[in-house]
């Protein structure tokens, strides 16, 4: 089990350290609120 927390210890960390660049990318806020905004 340790290594399972880990390895999700260590993708949290990457998915948040990788969270500022797509903060920079306006199409991929387009492509997630994109869908939801048509849902409504």
């Amino acid at each position: 089990s340790g290594h399972r927390d880990w390895n999700s210890m260590r993708r949290y960390t990457h998915l948040r350290g990788n969270g500022d660049k797509y903060e920079d990318w306006p199409w991929l806020e387009q492509i997630i609120e994109g869908p939801t905004i048509e849902a409504r």
